[in-house]
Protein backbone atom coordinates (compact mmCIF):
# COMPACT_ATOMS: atom_id res chain seq x y z
CA UNK A 1 0.00 0.00 0.00
CA UNK A 2 0.96 3.15 -0.99
CA UNK A 3 1.85 5.60 2.22
CA UNK A 4 0.87 9.08 1.96
CA UNK A 5 2.79 11.77 3.81
CA UNK A 6 0.49 14.41 5.09
CA UNK A 7 1.73 17.72 6.31
CA UNK A 8 -0.73 20.35 8.19
CA UNK A 9 2.51 22.43 8.85
CA UNK A 10 0.86 25.83 7.36
CA UNK A 11 3.13 28.79 6.93
CA UNK A 12 1.48 32.35 7.76
CA UNK A 13 2.62 34.50 4.81
CA UNK A 14 1.33 30.86 2.85
CA UNK A 15 -2.06 30.22 4.43
CA UNK A 16 -3.46 33.09 6.77
CA UNK A 17 -7.08 33.17 7.15
CA UNK A 18 -7.03 31.28 3.79
CA UNK A 19 -10.40 31.36 1.75
CA UNK A 20 -9.14 29.09 -0.49
CA UNK A 21 -7.56 25.21 -0.75
CA UNK A 22 -5.49 23.29 -3.88
CA UNK A 23 -4.18 20.37 -2.93
CA UNK A 24 -0.58 19.50 -3.99
CA UNK A 25 0.27 15.71 -4.51
CA UNK A 26 2.92 13.53 -6.46
CA UNK A 27 5.93 11.98 -5.85
CA UNK A 28 9.81 12.24 -6.29
CA UNK A 29 11.40 10.43 -8.75
CA UNK A 30 15.11 9.40 -9.01
CA UNK A 31 15.85 10.65 -5.43
CA UNK A 32 15.64 8.38 -2.44
CA UNK A 33 14.73 11.61 0.07
CA UNK A 34 14.99 15.20 0.38
CA UNK A 35 12.72 18.02 1.30
CA UNK A 36 10.99 20.98 -0.90
CA UNK A 37 10.73 24.27 0.05
CA UNK A 38 7.59 25.80 -0.97
CA UNK A 39 7.09 29.34 -1.67
CA UNK A 40 5.40 32.32 -3.65
CA UNK A 41 7.65 32.68 -7.05
CA UNK A 42 9.07 36.14 -5.94
CA UNK A 43 9.98 35.39 -2.52
CA UNK A 44 13.70 34.38 -1.66
CA UNK A 45 13.59 30.77 -0.98
CA UNK A 46 16.13 31.24 1.28
CA UNK A 47 14.33 32.79 4.24
CA UNK A 48 10.65 32.11 3.38
CA UNK A 49 8.45 29.01 1.90
CA UNK A 50 6.89 25.98 4.29
CA UNK A 51 9.27 22.42 4.15
CA UNK A 52 7.47 19.34 2.81
CA UNK A 53 9.46 16.46 3.35
CA UNK A 54 9.33 13.69 0.53
CA UNK A 55 10.59 10.43 -0.29
CA UNK A 56 10.77 7.78 -2.83
CA UNK A 57 7.95 6.03 -3.28
CA UNK A 58 5.67 7.60 -1.00
CA UNK A 59 3.41 10.18 -1.62
CA UNK A 60 3.44 13.49 -0.62
CA UNK A 61 0.39 15.67 -0.09
CA UNK A 62 -0.20 19.46 1.10
CA UNK A 63 -2.76 21.53 1.37
CA UNK A 64 -2.15 24.82 0.28
CA UNK A 65 -4.39 27.75 1.31
CA UNK A 66 -4.49 31.46 0.01
CA UNK A 67 -6.50 34.23 -0.59
CA UNK A 68 -5.76 34.94 -4.54
CA UNK A 69 -4.41 32.99 -6.62
CA UNK A 70 -0.44 33.69 -7.28
CA UNK A 71 2.30 31.78 -8.95
CA UNK A 72 4.41 29.86 -6.54
CA UNK A 73 7.28 27.82 -6.64
CA UNK A 74 9.00 24.83 -5.29
CA UNK A 75 12.64 23.66 -5.05
CA UNK A 76 14.86 21.37 -3.23
CA UNK A 77 16.07 22.11 0.13
CA UNK A 78 19.57 20.14 -1.00
CA UNK A 79 19.58 22.21 -4.48
CA UNK A 80 19.35 25.82 -1.91
CA UNK A 81 21.48 24.59 0.62
CA UNK A 82 24.51 24.11 -2.49
CA UNK A 83 23.48 27.70 -3.77
CA UNK A 84 22.25 26.51 -7.15
CA UNK A 85 18.33 25.95 -7.62
CA UNK A 86 15.69 26.06 -10.69
CA UNK A 87 12.63 26.65 -9.33
CA UNK A 88 9.08 24.70 -10.65
CA UNK A 89 6.56 27.11 -10.95
CA UNK A 90 2.58 26.42 -10.78
CA UNK A 91 -0.64 28.56 -10.18
CA UNK A 92 -2.99 26.80 -7.94
CA UNK A 93 -6.09 26.98 -10.35
CA UNK A 94 -7.39 23.73 -9.66
CA UNK A 95 -8.93 22.09 -6.21
CA UNK A 96 -5.58 20.00 -6.72
CA UNK A 97 -2.15 19.52 -8.40
CA UNK A 98 -0.50 16.67 -9.31
CA UNK A 99 3.72 16.39 -9.79
CA UNK A 100 6.03 14.17 -10.85
CA UNK A 101 9.31 15.99 -9.90
CA UNK A 102 12.72 14.96 -10.90
CA UNK A 103 16.43 16.40 -9.59
CA UNK A 104 17.60 19.90 -11.20
CA UNK A 105 19.69 18.31 -13.55
CA UNK A 106 16.35 16.44 -14.78
CA UNK A 107 14.16 19.47 -14.69
CA UNK A 108 12.57 19.02 -18.47
CA UNK A 109 11.46 15.46 -16.90
CA UNK A 110 9.18 17.11 -14.37
CA UNK A 111 5.51 16.81 -15.02
CA UNK A 112 2.53 18.91 -13.61
CA UNK A 113 -1.38 18.17 -13.72
CA UNK A 114 -4.28 20.12 -13.13
CA UNK A 115 -2.45 23.66 -13.69
CA UNK A 116 -4.13 25.11 -16.76
CA UNK A 117 -2.56 28.85 -16.34
CA UNK A 118 0.78 26.97 -16.16
CA UNK A 119 0.50 25.61 -19.91
CA UNK A 120 -0.97 29.15 -21.31
CA UNK A 121 2.04 30.65 -19.34
CA UNK A 122 4.33 28.37 -21.61
CA UNK A 123 2.69 28.90 -24.89
CA UNK A 124 3.10 32.56 -24.06
CA UNK A 125 6.31 32.45 -23.70
CA UNK A 126 7.45 30.20 -26.58
CA UNK A 127 5.69 32.90 -28.55
CA UNK A 128 7.40 35.65 -26.79
CA UNK A 129 11.04 33.66 -27.41
CA UNK A 130 10.06 32.91 -31.12
CA UNK A 131 9.85 36.93 -31.42
CA UNK A 132 12.90 38.55 -29.79
CA UNK A 133 14.96 36.15 -28.12
CA UNK A 134 17.57 35.60 -30.99
CA UNK A 135 17.46 39.30 -31.23
CA UNK A 136 17.90 39.62 -27.68
CA UNK A 137 20.63 37.05 -27.26
CA UNK A 138 22.69 39.19 -30.24
CA UNK A 139 22.54 42.12 -28.68
CA UNK A 140 23.46 41.33 -25.28
CA UNK A 141 26.25 39.32 -26.68
CA UNK A 142 28.20 41.77 -28.74
CA UNK A 143 27.13 44.98 -25.75
CA UNK A 144 29.13 43.26 -23.10
CA UNK A 145 31.89 43.09 -24.58
CA UNK A 146 32.02 47.15 -24.19
CA UNK A 147 32.06 49.41 -22.00
CA UNK A 148 29.13 51.13 -20.86
CA UNK A 149 29.25 54.34 -21.88
CA UNK A 150 31.45 54.20 -25.23
CA UNK A 151 30.51 54.53 -28.83
CA UNK A 152 29.60 51.21 -29.62
CA UNK A 153 27.70 50.33 -26.52
CA UNK A 154 25.50 53.62 -27.04
CA UNK A 155 24.76 52.20 -30.53
CA UNK A 156 23.88 48.47 -29.92
CA UNK A 157 21.82 50.33 -26.38
CA UNK A 158 19.73 52.12 -28.63
CA UNK A 159 18.70 49.13 -30.26
CA UNK A 160 18.34 47.15 -27.42
CA UNK A 161 15.84 50.03 -26.33
CA UNK A 162 14.33 49.49 -29.32
CA UNK A 163 13.42 45.71 -29.37
CA UNK A 164 12.36 46.01 -25.55
CA UNK A 165 10.22 48.91 -26.41
CA UNK A 166 8.68 46.59 -29.11
CA UNK A 167 8.71 43.32 -26.52
CA UNK A 168 6.29 44.96 -24.31
CA UNK A 169 4.41 46.52 -26.71
CA UNK A 170 3.83 42.37 -27.67
CA UNK A 171 3.33 41.32 -23.78
CA UNK A 172 0.00 44.69 -23.90
CA UNK A 173 -1.43 43.18 -27.28
CA UNK A 174 -1.30 39.75 -25.76
CA UNK A 175 -3.27 39.82 -22.66
CA UNK A 176 -4.92 42.71 -23.47
CA UNK A 177 -8.06 41.62 -23.09
CA UNK A 178 -6.97 38.56 -20.70
CA UNK A 179 -9.02 38.55 -17.18
CA UNK A 180 -6.56 36.41 -15.42
CA UNK A 181 -3.74 37.19 -13.34
CA UNK A 182 -1.54 35.85 -16.07
CA UNK A 183 -0.99 39.10 -17.74
CA UNK A 184 -0.10 40.89 -14.55
CA UNK A 185 2.31 37.96 -13.05
CA UNK A 186 4.68 38.40 -16.40
CA UNK A 187 4.50 41.98 -16.54
CA UNK A 188 5.75 42.27 -12.79
CA UNK A 189 8.59 39.80 -13.88
CA UNK A 190 9.73 41.89 -16.40
CA UNK A 191 9.56 44.59 -13.80
CA UNK A 192 11.59 42.66 -11.51
CA UNK A 193 14.28 42.15 -14.52
CA UNK A 194 14.71 44.95 -15.81
CA UNK A 195 17.87 46.22 -14.08
CA UNK A 196 19.61 42.86 -15.48
CA UNK A 197 17.95 43.26 -18.54
CA UNK A 198 18.71 46.74 -18.63
CA UNK A 199 15.41 47.62 -19.47
CA UNK A 200 14.73 51.68 -18.85
CA UNK A 201 12.41 52.96 -17.09
CA UNK A 202 10.72 55.23 -19.19
CA UNK A 203 9.95 52.01 -21.45
CA UNK A 204 7.27 50.76 -18.61
CA UNK A 205 5.39 54.27 -18.50
CA UNK A 206 3.18 53.58 -21.24
CA UNK A 207 1.71 50.37 -19.33
CA UNK A 208 2.17 50.83 -15.80
CA UNK A 209 -1.44 52.40 -15.33
CA UNK A 210 -3.13 50.12 -17.36
CA UNK A 211 -1.64 47.41 -15.18
CA UNK A 212 -1.98 49.07 -11.86
CA UNK A 213 -5.87 49.23 -12.65
CA UNK A 214 -6.99 45.61 -14.70
CA UNK A 215 -6.55 44.09 -10.67
CA UNK A 216 -6.19 46.80 -8.13
CA UNK A 217 -6.61 44.41 -5.00
CA UNK A 218 -4.58 41.83 -5.80
CA UNK A 219 -1.00 41.48 -4.15
CA UNK A 220 0.30 41.75 -7.59
CA UNK A 221 -0.60 45.08 -8.01
CA UNK A 222 0.68 46.53 -5.11
CA UNK A 223 4.73 44.53 -6.61
CA UNK A 224 4.24 46.20 -9.66
CA UNK A 225 3.85 49.71 -8.15
CA UNK A 226 6.87 49.27 -5.89
CA UNK A 227 9.13 47.36 -8.52
CA UNK A 228 7.99 50.49 -11.23
CA UNK A 229 8.45 52.81 -8.20
CA UNK A 230 11.88 51.59 -7.41
CA UNK A 231 12.96 51.40 -11.11
CA UNK A 232 12.15 55.25 -11.66
CA UNK A 233 13.00 56.34 -8.80
CA UNK A 234 15.88 54.89 -6.54
CA UNK A 235 18.44 56.59 -8.49
CA UNK A 236 20.98 58.96 -7.95
CA UNK A 237 19.54 62.66 -7.81
CA UNK A 238 16.28 61.58 -6.77
CA UNK A 239 14.36 61.69 -3.30
CA UNK A 240 14.96 58.88 -0.58
CA UNK A 241 11.67 56.86 -0.61
CA UNK A 242 9.91 57.05 2.65
CA UNK A 243 9.64 53.44 4.53
CA UNK A 244 8.25 52.63 7.90
CA UNK A 245 11.08 50.74 10.64
CA UNK A 246 10.43 48.44 13.18
CA UNK A 247 12.44 48.18 15.86
CA UNK A 248 11.93 44.79 16.98
CA UNK A 249 10.30 46.67 20.12
CA UNK A 250 6.70 46.97 18.79
CA UNK A 251 7.52 50.33 18.05
CA UNK A 252 7.58 51.71 14.08
CA UNK A 253 9.14 55.00 12.62
CA UNK A 254 9.23 56.37 9.36
CA UNK A 255 12.36 56.91 7.99
CA UNK A 256 11.73 60.44 7.11
CA UNK A 257 11.12 60.61 11.26
CA UNK A 258 14.44 59.27 12.17
CA UNK A 259 16.39 61.08 9.51
CA UNK A 260 18.72 64.08 10.94
CA UNK A 261 18.17 66.64 8.29
CA UNK A 262 21.49 68.22 9.58
CA UNK A 263 23.46 65.21 8.53
CA UNK A 264 24.04 63.28 5.97
CA UNK A 265 22.05 59.82 5.84
CA UNK A 266 23.25 56.27 5.14
CA UNK A 267 20.43 53.72 4.71
CA UNK A 268 22.08 50.30 5.46
CA UNK A 269 20.44 47.24 4.33
CA UNK A 270 22.03 44.29 5.19
CA UNK A 271 21.02 40.44 5.88
CA UNK A 272 22.77 38.55 8.64
CA UNK A 273 23.63 35.97 5.26
CA UNK A 274 25.44 38.29 3.42
CA UNK A 275 29.25 38.75 3.37
CA UNK A 276 29.69 41.52 1.30
CA UNK A 277 26.74 43.95 3.25
CA UNK A 278 28.59 42.94 6.77
CA UNK A 279 31.92 43.71 5.19
CA UNK A 280 30.89 47.19 4.30
CA UNK A 281 29.13 47.96 7.34
CA UNK A 282 32.18 46.67 9.45
CA UNK A 283 34.35 49.37 7.64
CA UNK A 284 31.92 51.70 8.87
CA UNK A 285 32.07 50.69 11.90
CA UNK A 286 35.74 51.31 12.20
CA UNK A 287 35.47 55.01 11.11
CA UNK A 288 32.28 55.71 12.90
CA UNK A 289 33.67 58.11 15.27
CA UNK A 290 35.18 60.62 12.72
CA UNK A 291 32.13 59.89 10.30
CA UNK A 292 29.50 60.56 12.70
CA UNK A 293 29.86 64.21 13.19
CA UNK A 294 28.52 64.87 9.78
CA UNK A 295 26.95 61.13 8.83
CA UNK A 296 24.03 59.05 10.30
CA UNK A 297 23.73 55.61 9.68
CA UNK A 298 20.46 53.52 9.67
CA UNK A 299 20.56 50.48 9.74
CA UNK A 300 17.89 47.68 8.66
CA UNK A 301 18.66 43.81 9.11
CA UNK A 302 16.06 41.85 6.42
CA UNK A 303 16.41 38.47 4.51
CA UNK A 304 15.06 37.17 7.79
CA UNK A 305 12.07 34.38 8.70
CA UNK A 306 11.83 35.82 12.72
CA UNK A 307 13.21 39.08 14.84
CA UNK A 308 15.52 36.76 16.72
CA UNK A 309 17.77 36.31 13.66
CA UNK A 310 17.77 39.98 13.65
CA UNK A 311 18.33 40.41 17.28
CA UNK A 312 21.46 38.19 17.12
CA UNK A 313 22.87 39.47 14.62
CA UNK A 314 22.70 43.10 15.87
CA UNK A 315 23.92 41.71 19.10
CA UNK A 316 27.00 39.96 17.38
CA UNK A 317 28.37 42.98 15.22
CA UNK A 318 27.64 45.51 18.04
CA UNK A 319 27.09 48.35 15.29
CA UNK A 320 27.37 51.61 17.24
CA UNK A 321 24.40 53.04 14.94
CA UNK A 322 20.83 52.04 15.47
CA UNK A 323 19.45 49.08 13.47
CA UNK A 324 15.82 48.67 13.09
CA UNK A 325 14.14 44.78 11.81
CA UNK A 326 12.67 43.50 8.81
CA UNK A 327 10.99 40.11 9.23
CA UNK A 328 9.77 38.30 5.98
CA UNK A 329 9.79 41.68 3.63
CA UNK A 330 7.04 42.66 5.82
CA UNK A 331 7.38 46.23 4.63
CA UNK A 332 8.51 45.25 1.32
CA UNK A 333 11.97 47.77 2.06
CA UNK A 334 13.75 45.54 -0.20
CA UNK A 335 11.55 45.85 -2.59
CA UNK A 336 10.99 49.33 -2.79
CA UNK A 337 14.52 50.42 -2.92
CA UNK A 338 15.07 47.98 -6.08
CA UNK A 339 16.99 45.09 -4.18
CA UNK A 340 14.61 42.66 -3.85
CA UNK A 341 15.99 38.54 -3.47
CA UNK A 342 19.66 40.62 -2.80
CA UNK A 343 21.57 40.58 0.78
CA UNK A 344 21.15 44.42 0.85
CA UNK A 345 22.62 47.93 0.19
CA UNK A 346 23.67 50.95 1.08
CA UNK A 347 22.32 54.22 0.10
CA UNK A 348 23.70 57.70 1.11
CA UNK A 349 21.26 60.55 0.93
CA UNK A 350 21.72 64.09 1.29
CA UNK A 351 20.69 67.04 3.93
CA UNK A 352 17.68 67.68 1.56
CA UNK A 353 17.02 64.29 0.77
CA UNK A 354 18.30 63.56 -2.45
CA UNK A 355 20.20 60.36 -3.13
CA UNK A 356 23.63 60.94 -3.54
CA UNK A 357 25.11 57.41 -3.81
CA UNK A 358 24.27 53.92 -4.55
CA UNK A 359 26.54 51.11 -2.96
CA UNK A 360 29.65 53.57 -2.55
CA UNK A 361 32.63 52.27 -0.95
CA UNK A 362 34.09 53.93 2.27
CA UNK A 363 36.59 56.05 0.37
CA UNK A 364 33.89 57.50 -2.55
CA UNK A 365 31.60 58.02 -0.11
CA UNK A 366 33.61 60.79 1.82
CA UNK A 367 34.81 61.81 -1.48
CA UNK A 368 31.21 62.47 -2.43
CA UNK A 369 30.89 64.15 1.02
CA UNK A 370 33.71 66.81 0.88
CA UNK A 371 32.40 67.42 -2.72
CA UNK A 372 28.64 68.27 -1.74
Amino acid sequence: MKKTIVLSLLLASLNAFGQHTTELKGYIKNIVADTLILAKSHEDMRYNGVEIPVSAGQEFSFNLRYEDVEEYAIVYKSDLNKGSWRPINFFPTSPTIEFELFPMQEYQKNVIKGDEMAIRKKQYQEEFSQQFAQKGNEIYGELFQYEKGTEKFNKLKVRLDSLNKEALAFHYDYFLNDKSILGLNEYVFLLQSADQMMIPSSLFESYQEFYLRKLPDHPLTERAYNLYTALSSIKVGYDYIDILLDDGKEKTQKLSEVIDQKKYTILDLWSPWCGPCIKKSLILKEKYSSLSKDIQIVGVVGGIDEAAKAKKAISRFKYPWKNYIEVANNDKIWEKYGIANSGGAQFLIDKNGKILAINPDPEKLLEIIDQN
